[in-house]
């Protein structure tokens, strides 16, 4: 993998120039910071005139842009060196454990030729002058091929190396930070290596005395490019970073660094005016709760992004998500934003109850077999890609909460005719089925037994319409309730409620009422006004006036058209539909001879 040489691009910038101490032109000390770019030929990839140095070249810039150097008074160096024998920090088709460095006979870690041309670069390349350096670490490709690599080898191996470095650097770890490229997409990699690697890299960044940071995540990559000597027939997918691929990894590399370096940041800089926090970590994955069989809700935590950019196709159908667990994996379809920290993912296959969640597992390339990978991320509203920590997120299985039930819409219902007017508005408490009633005016019943459908907790109420005509004076109303129902708590209790009536108009005084038991409630109504009309000379009798009644709510109707032959009484009738009654016994009105 590792091209002949060529003409390099390398940033040997003055470190050996003079102190400097004077103040720069924004009346601060000057502040020179070292970037050391270590790797294998994706690091040279970076440098070399293949690219024309864009990924080095971005990567300073950028940081120096963020920070608001001048460049000139304020610098940000890269230091790397592929080509002077015996100091190299660069070295392609090289495994860092077993070329680099590998374990004595004692067990102890030993520096090999590599690391040791790392080590005689560092010492022949002092450069005092700067603050602080940071160690780039691309340099995953060949390790990434060693199915038998533990994080735990790797870790103790990087420590190692740390101690090494930072003795030449002549610099604690609080200003010689590791800052990793998390384990990029390599071709023929295992899994479980990657997943080694990248775990390691979290584990020393956890560690606050270590001092590293995962500077750039990276598979939403084309992995595109061929050195002359490469026989692959992939077009995608392959061993080594296209130009963008550079560019992108630079970008994120150069946040990350800024981020870390704000204490040098001068006024009114990008890191300065973000308070220090540049949203550099992109969406962090941190739950995932099973909606049903084959689906999850996934929450993220944002690093100050106001939400998801976009889908592209790619990301909208699922790739790169997957589920773990003893039993197989399961693979996702379709992914949907449902705001602004919150995916709905959903799977081909039934999710097992001990799954574990991943986005891009192992080698992880976010594309289909030999296609491009750029933008095929999901990512927050300033391009940062969404992760999930190396050791997944295991699924919350518990049953999602119940939705809050929505309260139905109140119902009005007419029963009878006449001049006189008796309104009543009724609610309930409903608990396994609604409250259902009936009402007597002067001991006679109107109508049959009525349902309610309004909840007395949404403040709504039924509106019930007596008509009739009742003679000047007193006159009882009694409402009794039917089936009340507890299931031992408050919230299991069923319950009738009279919030109030009026009689022809005016407010009924003491016309509300609680039944939380079975029985009745009774009310005075006074009637002021005869009864329209005379006394009739007996002629054949005027057929009543039909009524309207609706009962329940939604958005199909159904609509009866009922009439009956009255005799001693009217008709009365339920319905069900679907084999379910709807409301209660009901009462016929209109006469069937009247048309």
């Amino acid at each position: 993998l590792w091209p002949p040489p060529k003409l390099a691009w390398r940033f040997l910038q003055n470190r050996n120039a003079p102190a400097r101490t004077e103040k720069n032109d924004k009346g601060g000390m000057a502040v020179e910071l070292d970037v050391l770019l270590r790797g294998q030929s994706n690091a040279f990839l970076f440098l070399s005139s293949d690219f024309g140095g864009i990924g080095a070249s971005t990567l300073i810039s950028e940081v120096q842009r963020l920070l608001g150097f001048d460049g000139v008074n304020d610098r940000v160096h890269l230091t790397a060196d592929w080509y002077t024998p015996g100091q190299q920090t660069v070295y392609g088709g090289t495994a860092f454990i077993g070329d680099w460095v590998q374990r004595g006979t004692n067990g102890s870690w030993q520096a090999l030729s590599h690391e040791q041309s790392l080590l005689n670069y560092i010492a022949k390349n002092p450069h005092p002058q700067a603050t602080e350096t940071a160690v780039v670490w691309l340099h995953s490709e060949y390790d990434s091929r060693n199915g038998a690599l533990t994080t735990t080898e790797w870790e103790s191996a990087v420590r190692a190396d740390a101690a090494w470095v930072r003795q030449g650097l002549g610099r604690d770890a609080a200003h010689s930070p590791y800052v990793f490229v998390s384990a990029i997409p390599f071709d023929t990699a295992s899994n479980a290596a990657t997943q080694a690697i990248r775990l390691g890299m979290e584990k020393l960044s956890a560690d606050a005395s270590f001092g590293a940071l995962v500077g750039a995540r990276a598979l939403d990559i084309d992995m595109s490019y061929k050195f002359s000597s490469e026989t692959t027939s992939l077009s995608y997918g392959a061993a080594h970073m296209s130009r963008q691929d550079t560019v992108q990894t630079a970008q994120r590399l150069a946040r990350s660094l800024a981020e870390e370096w704000a204490e040098y940041a001068r006024p009114n800089s990008p890191v300065a005016l973000a308070g220090g926090n540049l949203a550099e970590d992109g969406p962090k994955v941190v739950s995932a709760k099973l909606q049903d069989a084959n689906t999850l809700l996934v929450k993220v935590t944002q690093d100050r992004s106001a939400g998801f950019a976009a889908l592209d196709p790619d990301a909208a159908a699922g790739i790169g998500w997957s589920v773990r667990s003893s039993g197989g994996v399961a693979v996702a379809n379709r992914v949907e934003m449902l705001s602004v920290d919150t995916l709905q993912i959903d799977f081909a296959s039934t999710l097992p109850s001990d799954g574990v969640v991943f986005y891009g597992y192992g080698y992880g390339r976010l594309a289909a077999y030999n296609q491009p990978g750029q933008g095929n991320a999901i990512y927050d509203k300033t391009g940062m890609p969404i992760w999930t920590p190396t050791q997944g997120v295991r699924i919350d299985t518990a049953a999602p909460p119940s939705p809050t039930p929505t309260a139905p819409a109140p119902i009005q219902t007419t029963l009878g005719s006449g001049s006189d007017t008796l309104v009543l508005r009724i609610s309930q408490d409903a608990y396994q089925g609604s409250a259902q009633y009936t009402v007597k005016v002067d001991n006679v019943q109107v109508g049959g037994t009525q349902t309610a459908t309004a909840w007395h907790s949404s403040g709504q109420s039924d509106t019930l319409t007596i008509k009739g005509n009742w003679a000047i004076g007193n006159h009882s109303v009694a409402v009794t309730f039917l089936n009340d129902a507890w299931g031992g708590t408050s919230t299991a209790d069923r319950n009738l409620y009279v919030d109030g009536m009026t009689y022809d108009g005016a407010a009924v005084t003491n016309g509300s009422a609680a039944l939380r038991a079975a029985g009745p409630a009774t009310f005075t109504v006074m009637d002021s006004t005869a009864v329209p009309g005379t006394t009739p000379t007996p002629t054949a009798p005027t057929a009543p006036a039909p009524v309207q009644t609706t009962l329940g709510s939604g958005s199909d109707t159904l609509v009866l058209r009922i009439s009956q032959d009255a005799y001693q009484g009217s008709a009365q009738y339920t319905v069900k539909v679907d084999n379910v009654q709807i409301g209660g016994t009901q009462t016929a009105t209109a006469w069937h001879s009247s048309g």
